[in-house]
């Protein structure tokens, strides 16, 4: 329901509208399952009284209040530049890489580095560069910059290893020899590569959703009751049936919740009235989430991967005999072999890497599912949960033992139980629950709501933008206030 477009304009209006609450806006905003904002450059909107009002209506009522977005101008100008690079770079490598010789088991003949490291080091090195962007909020030429080394860095990890897995797919198929495992290190850096080419993506649309967090905030008091009228009588009307509902300042923080996070649901709110404001809290990183949960695929993939083809290899070469085990383990100075035999001539299945691999495969799944299926009011927590919780733990459990020590994935048994029987299962668990859910637990829930959602920007807060309005702006406002959309996804109603 848009007003402007719905009211009789050459109709008797005053008549519809003299009593607030069987107006039209008030009748339409009643069938809608939620409301959509739809700033403006001349005023914040709720400095009209009308649209204060069809934001007391949406409280009254429960209704979600999202923030309607535009379409970024340039925007895949802008990322199919970052694209073009990483195309550039990849080409270049795969040229180098080919003049490597690749032996039986996938490494770079003569080059003393394993391909798990060089993933290791590549991911950590383009989260290193990504993190910026997503935790500082910042928008400058320097983050811009960022996307072009991160994809360069990415492409030739990518160029790497996927001429890596290029070669031994065509010597022994999909198995065997590890070619699967060269194969997740190409998926890694697909992941990578697409990281990097979203970052620019999300510079421009966190630029996007400032200004329109501004242009909600100006000419705004933070009280609906200031809200100007064309009319004295209209005004008159809707603040007496608003104050007379007693939810007068409810409705005022609710407008503030969706000021600061960009939709205010009944979930956000809870969550604001236990945790403290949340900025942004609508906002997620598109990159981030890519390269994060490419990479929790990945070490679940490796541990289960790694195990089989090791198991197959030694297999075939008749090294799992059990005389020859028996031969080997009787030698003192062999007992490193020997333990290596045991542990990779049994059951890949009976590995405790491999069931905590296939239980992280389980809450990969069940993280994207829930990801996909939440509303948006969720989509940010649940975003924030797997950044957060599955990317530092990673970071400290995994990525340390990996580059500093050379500590296989599979051998990193502490780290494995951390990432896959400690923060899986939390991050899955926090999404389902959602950040309404989460700040109701007592004493640890506010905590872990600001942890997850705390917004660290180093550019000017949207609330530093506030300013009065002139008279021509005042009187753009009163031609620009029926932007506001009353939207019923079932019955189609806009």
């Amino acid at each position: 329901y848009c007003c402007m477009l719905s009211n009789p304009q050459t109709s008797d209006i005053a008549n519809l509208i003299s009593s607030p609450s069987t107006s039209p806006f008030a009748r339409a905003l009643r069938a809608s399952s939620y409301m959509l904002v739809v700033p403006n450059q001349q005023c914040s909107i709720y400095s009209r009284i009308w649209c204060a009002y069809e934001a007391f209506l949406a409280y009254s009522d429960s209704k979600p209040i999202f923030t309607a977005s535009a379409p970024v101008l340039g925007l895949w100008r802008e990322v199919s530049q970052v694209v073009m690079t990483i195309v550039g770079v990849f080409i270049v490598g795969v040229a180098v890489a080919a003049k490597f010789e690749i032996d039986e088991s996938g490494l770079l003949a003569g080059v003393d580095i394993r391909t798990d490291v060089l993933g290791g080091g590549a991911a950590a090195l383009a989260c290193f560069l990504q993190l910026p962007p997503a935790v500082l909020r910042a928008s400058s030429p320097v983050t811009r910059s960022m996307a072009y080394v991160s994809g360069a860095i990415s492409a030739v990890y990518m160029s790497l290893t996927g001429r890596i897995a290029a070669e031994m797919c065509a010597r022994n198929g999909l198995f065997g020899n590890f070619t699967s495992r060269c194969l997740i290190d190409a998926f890694l850096g697909v992941g990578l590569c697409i990281g990097s080419a979203t970052m620019e993506a999300d510079r421009l649309w966190l630029i996007r959703a400032q200004q329109e967090a501004s242009q909600l905030l100006t000419g705004y008091t933070g009280r609906l009751r200031d809200a100007k009228a064309s009319k004295a009588e209209d005004k008159e009307r809707i603040l007496e049936e608003l104050i007379t509902s007693g939810m007068e300042n409810d409705v005022d923080s609710a407008v503030q919740v969706l000021l600061h996070s960009g939709v205010s649901s009944p979930m956000l709110r809870t969550a604001v009235a236990n945790a403290g404001k949340l900025e942004q809290a609508s906002y997620w990183n598109v990159s981030m989430i890519v390269v994060k949960w490419t990479h929790w695929v990945y070490l679940a993939l490796y541990c289960i991967l790694s195990r089989a083809e090791a198991h197959w290899h030694l297999t075939e070469i008749g090294h799992c005999d059990s005389t020859y085990v028996a031969s080997v383990c009787m030698d003192p100075g062999d007992s490193l072999i020997c333990s290596s035999l045991t542990n990779y001539c049994r059951s890949p299945l009976e590995g405790s890497d491999v069931s905590l691999a296939f239980l992280g495969l389980v809450e990969v799944v069940a993280w994207l599912i829930v990801f996909v299926a939440c509303g948006r009011d969720k989509r940010g927590f649940s975003a924030a949960t797997l950044i957060r919780i599955v990317g530092i733990g990673a970071l400290f459990t995994i990525f340390p033992p990996l580059l500093l020590f050379h500590v296989s994935i599979n051998s990193n048994i502490a780290g494995l139980w951390a990432l896959f029987a400690g923060f899986g299962p939390v991050t899955v668990i926090l999404s389902i629950a959602g950040p309404g859910w989460t700040s109701r637990v007592p004493l640890i829930g506010p905590l872990i709501v600001k942890f997850l959602m705390l917004r660290i920007s180093c550019e000017r807060r949207p609330e530093d933008a506030r300013e009065s309005l002139d008279e021509d702006k005042a009187m753009a406002c009163d031609n620009s206030c029926a932007l506001v959309g009353l939207l019923d996804r079932r019955s189609g109603l806009a």
